[in-house]
Parts: C-alpha cells; structure tokens; sequence
C-alpha cells in the first residue's frame, strides 16, 4: 500500500504512530477457503471456511512493534518447492520477512539470515555451494 491508494472495504490498516510503520490487511486475506470441490468441478466457488480476523490482526500488531523482522531465506536452484500462499501468509503474521536465496550464484549465506528454509531439493548440493554455507 502505497501513498494515494485506496483502502478497500472491509480492510484494516495497523499502524505504529511513533514509528510511522503500517501494516494493510486486505479484506480477502481474513477469509480462508476450501478450493477442493470447485477445482473438481463439484462447486461453482470455492467454499468460506474460516475468517481469520484475530490472526490477521496480531499478526499486524507484532509486526508494527517488532523493530527486527525475522529474515528466511528460502534456498533456491535444485528443484525445491516453492512456499504455499499460506505458508507465506503465516510467516508474514509472524513478522518473518522470506527472500529466495540461489545458493548455486551465492558466495555465502546472508549476514541478516535468522532462518535458512531447504524446502525439498530433488537435486544435491554442489560441493562448491556446502563449502560457501
């Protein structure tokens, strides 16, 4: 959300007045749903299954107060998975800011790595890349 946008109905916007950090929470990202029936052709639209407004909310609140954000990095180059949009979301709830990280190009782990995500390779490490973690 940028200056001159426009907040959606229903939105809600965090922010720490004394430090001028601000969190927006689309309205879509309180509603949770169940996709299976209608990606099986069952259902029309996929099913309202929980409103998520609390997690939302704290997640906000966490992240406008906390000062240093937690730093994921997610490995990249040997067919790992890619997070879920909910994995994403729940991390960011948590504060947690996720960067991709191509060990193969990399020359060393970040100095701001709290956590370092290796998320089902399907090829091994070079041993050029174990040398540089």
């Amino acid at each position: 959300m940028g200056v001159g946008e426009t907040v959606d109905n229903n939105s809600i916007v965090v922010v720490n007045e004394t430090t001028g950090t601000y969190k927006y929470i689309p309205y879509g990202d309180m509603l949770e749903y169940d996709y299976t029936n209608y990606y099986y052709g069952y259902s029309d639209s996929p099913e309202l299954t929980a409103i998520d407004v609390e997690g939302q909310v704290t997640g906000a609140i966490a992240y406008v107060i906390t000062e240093d954000k937690t730093k994921l990095y997610a490995v990249s180059g040997h067919g790992e998975t890619s997070l879920s949009s909910y994995l994403e979301n729940e991390f960011a709830k948590l504060s947690t800011e996720v960067s991709e990280l191509a060990t193969r190009t990399a020359t060393s782990i970040p100095e701001d790595c709290d956590i370092l995500l290796i998320n089902g390779p399907v090829t091994d490490f070079t041993e050029d890349e174990a040398a540089t973690s």
